[in-house]
């Protein structure tokens, strides 16, 4: 195996499965023809809740290795998910013909006992652990690793309670150190321009900085960059302004898993200019797709999901490989991008895209 294969099993073990699809979907073009790349990228759909992705990329595992207990497995477990428990049913006895008891397969067939009706299944299978119905190949452990880790901790332990006070050392908050020394008003003059789109007074201007502190402080960059855009639309001083912009660098782009804060499409089309480079996370379905060298382009279909509410309709743009198909069901996680003003002043918004889950149909 590859040092990327390699590397993408270490984040799956660690739990990073958002990390897992980032890494390896970009790559798709490069392992079309490797088994453990689309069991990695199916096992890490299903963790991160989109069982169609999982499907999909299970399915092709599946095809390169006929029969594989591991895929099968994930294969049963989508199936139970989309209430096909007949075909959950087929899947889990044929591996049970082939591979013999597996306690994941009799835990399948336990939860379809169980579950009088699909919605019990679908949820019993958000409230357990999926892994008790998976089984992901795993080589063989040293078992000298375990003692020396565990040695390791506690020398490790050990020191910080010889040079820290045992009882302080570890603090409530956690501050991200580039922004540690950052004074916002270290120079005089707080305001300027009274014709900006917010006017603010000298103690509103002090309250957004001190927001905007306390949100990255707090991990809450999205929020934070919303709170940055306002304050540079303001009549804050540009001394203020330039160290806002400065803090733009250090916001971190999210996954799906680690998204705190995200937008609504009515949020965000009534200013876009306030949420400019924010993050959000909306579902809806593809159309007008559009497969160039570099980039995918399409149209979402926000709020349309579930066929009953159009909410409106956006252009996305994905610059990494990805299967996708016309009037599917996808949730999006995008940065949103301002485009020049049209003649007649207009300016509106896009997305850059940075993941896509296809949600079941």
């Amino acid at each position: 195996m590859d040092q990327v294969l390699s590397a993408a099993e270490k984040l799956y073990f660690r739990g990073k499965y958002s990390r897992v699809l980032r890494m390896l979907e970009p790559q798709v073009f490069q392992y079309r023809d490797s088994y453990r790349f689309y069991l990695l990228l199916g096992y890490s759909c299903l963790f991160t809740g989109d069982f169609g992705g999982g499907y999909s990329y299970l399915r092709r595992a599946e095809q390169l290795s006929p029969g594989d207990t591991s895929a099968n497995l994930g294969l049963a477990l989508v199936s139970a998910k989309r209430g096909e428990t007949e075909e959950a049913i087929r899947i889990w006895l044929s591996i049970l013909e082939n591979k013999g008891e597996l306690k994941e397969v009799q835990r399948g067939l336990k939860l379809i006992r169980e579950s009088k009706e699909f919605s019990q299944i679908a949820m019993r299978l958000e409230e357990e652990k999926l892994d008790r119905y998976l089984r992901y190949p795993r080589k063989k452990k040293n078992p000298w690793k375990k003692v020396l880790i565990v040695s390791a901790v506690i020398l490790l332990g050990s020191s910080v309670f010889l040079y820290f006070d045992p009882y302080g050392f570890l603090k409530k908050e956690i501050l991200r150190p580039e922004i540690a020394g950052i004074d916002f008003f270290s120079s005089s003059g707080s305001t300027g321009n009274e014709n900006a789109e917010f006017v603010l007074t000298e103690d509103e201007v002090r309250a957004s900085t001190e927001e905007i502190l306390d949100l990255m402080n707090s991990f809450r960059d999205n929020m934070a960059r919303r709170e940055i855009n306002r304050l540079l639309l303001s009549n804050a001083s540009e001394d203020i302004k330039e160290k806002a912009r400065y803090l733009i660098q250090y916001i971190a782009e999210p996954n799906f898993a680690t998204l705190k804060d995200s937008f609504s499409f009515e949020q965000v089309s009534s200013q876009p200019p306030v949420y400019e480079g924010c993050y959000i996370a909306w579902k809806g379905k593809s159309a007008n797709i559009v497969t160039k060298n570099d980039e995918i382009t399409f149209d979402l279909l926000v709020g349309y999901h579930d066929e009953s509410l159009l909410e409106g309709v956006v252009k996305v743009r994905l610059d990494f490989p990805v299967f996708l198909e016309e009037n599917r069901k996808v949730e999006v996680l995008a940065k949103i991008v301002l485009p020049e003003k049209d003649q007649s002043g207009n300016r509106g918004f896009t997305l850059d895209g940075v993941s896509i889950h296809k949600l079941l149909e």
